[in-house]
C-alpha cells in the first residue's frame, strides 16, 4: 500500500492569505490585461486514456496535489488598481466526467 495515500492531506506550513504578487506574477497580469481572452492565459486541457482509470484514486492524487502546493490554491485580485495574490487554505475542488460509452 502506498503510504502517501494513507494518511490525510493536510497544510504543512501557515501561508498569509493575501500577498503582493511576484515578478513573475506581475508579468502574466500585465500580459493578461493586454489580451484577457488570450487561451494561453486559461489553458486546461482534456485527458482521454485509453485504459480503464481508477476516478476516485486520480482525483484523490489531484486534491492532495493542491492541498500540498500553495500555488495551485492561489487565486487573483486586484484591489484599487493593484494586484494582489490570495492563497486560500480550502479550496473547492470539482470535476467534470464524461463517459464516452
Amino acid at each position: 500500500m502506498n503510504r502517501a495515500f494513507s494518511t490525510p492531506f493536510s497544510i504543512t506550513s501557515p501561508i498569509s492569505r493575501q500577498a503582493p504578487l511576484s515578478y513573475g506574477q506581475r508579468a502574466m497580469w500585465f500580459l493578461w490585461h493586454l489580451d484577457p481572452h488570450c487561451p494561453q492565459h486559461h489553458l486546461s486541457f482534456v485527458f482521454q486514456p485509453k485504459v480503464l482509470l481508477d476516478g476516485v484514486g486520480i482525483k484523490t492524487a489531484l486534491k492532495g496535489l493542491i492541498v500540498r502546493h500553495a500555488s495551485l490554491r492561489t487565486t487573483y485580485e486586484e484591489h484599487e488598481g493593484i494586484p494582489q495574490q490570495i492563497v486560500h487554505d480550502q479550496p473547492e475542488v470539482t470535476f467534470q466526467e464524461k463517459n464516452d460509452g
